[in-house]
């Protein structure tokens, strides 16, 4: 009889774990193929009946005469979008010497690359400009925040060489277009980070902050040919000012601008635009430049009133290490005893 309950027993649990293993299959595998097919059926049925309605809308009509009528539409869109990479573009601005695959140890090749391309470009400026003196200008590389080579660690790679050397090219395209325009003097200049892609006009913007005299009627012309380049300037602020009145001379006026450029990178190709706020006279925006914006650039002060980052948030770009006394002395020692440079 005991032997008799037992197999009962066991009987009755096998068949509850085949029934619990039936319901669980039934659950967790059958009934959400069932669920998915349901929504086939219904999909199916949508699709029949849009296609349903499309015949009928579409009766006796050419489907390829629709199609090149759709296309007439939306090529003249495309054409527009497509004109834009030629007049939103940085030009050359940023064009630079490139790595070569041979070449020697990255961080000696762009020390060298640094040091040649301002080099070559001061002495374009005493050729082409010999009226200039080059001590109205700031170094490029301190005011560019450019990085040296003996700031990089061992990671150093192109991407950021490449980086480096297009933000110095930026600089002196800048400055070219000064001394074009018969600058008396370059007092600052400074590179705002590139912004995010636009969503709305697909554009990146770059800001550029000059400070600099010239005569009322060359910056006249200088503002005519921005406005007629073939790609796109902007000047988002400005402040002229001349503290030499009394003086019996043609006026050189003491000039604060900010220039901005941008390139066409595509609709969705990012977020909204960032970078600082919409730039304005007396607007709380901008706080580094002259009295008319805020403390910070200052054309009294020199370039040591010129703090190109105020206001504008965390842009990753802290302002540059004064170099160690060693990198000094090993500076001065192969320029003037080794004459290496």
């Amino acid at each position: 009889m005991g032997s008799l309950t037992k197999g009962r027993i066991i009987f009755v649990l096998v068949l509850v774990a085949a029934f619990s293993g039936l319901g669980a299959f039934y659950k967790y595998y059958f009934e959400p193929k069932m669920q998915a097919y349901d929504a086939d059926i219904k999909l199916k049925e949508a699709i029949e009946q849009r296609l349903s309605d499309l015949e009928t809308t579409f009766d006796g009509y050419d489907p390829a005469q629709a199609v090149a009528a759709w296309r007439a539409q939306i090529e003249p869109w495309t054409q527009a979008l497509d004109s834009r990479t030629g007049y939103f573009t940085y030009a050359d601005w940023e064009a630079h010497e490139e790595y070569p695959e041979d070449g020697p140890i990255l961080r000696f090749w762009y020390e060298e690359t640094v040091y040649n391309t301002t080099q070559d470009f001061y002495r374009e400026v005493q050729e082409k400009y010999p009226s200039f003196n080059l001590y109205q200008m700031p170094d490029l590389q301190s005011a560019l925040n450019i990085m040296s080579a003996q700031a990089m660690d061992s990671s150093i790679d192109e991407d950021q060489v490449n980086e480096e050397l297009s933000r110095l090219s930026i600089g002196i395209n800048a400055c070219r277009l000064l001394l074009e325009a018969k600058a008396g003097a370059i007092r600052g200049i400074s590179l705002w980070p590139e912004t995010k892609v636009d969503r709305k006009t697909g554009l990146i913007k770059r800001t550029i902050g000059l400070a600099f005299t010239m005569e009322l009627g060359d910056f006249a012309e200088l503002m005519e040919q921005l406005r007629t380049a073939d790609n796109y300037f902007n000047v988002d602020a400005l402040k002229l000012s001349y503290p030499y009145i009394a003086y019996e001379v043609r006026p050189q006026i003491e000039i604060e601008m900010l220039l901005t450029q941008a390139r066409y990178e595509g609709l969705g190709q990012g977020g909204a635009t960032t970078g600082g706020p919409a730039v304005g006279f007396g607007g709380p925006g901008l706080g580094g430049f002259g009295g008319g914006f805020g403390g910070g650039f200052s054309l009294d002060g020199g370039l040591g009133g010129f703090n190109p980052f105020g206001g504008f948030g965390n842009q990753n770009m802290p302002p540059p290490k004064p170099p160690k006394f060693y990198e000094r002395a090993w500076k001065w020692f192969k320029r003037v005893v080794l004459v290496m440079n």
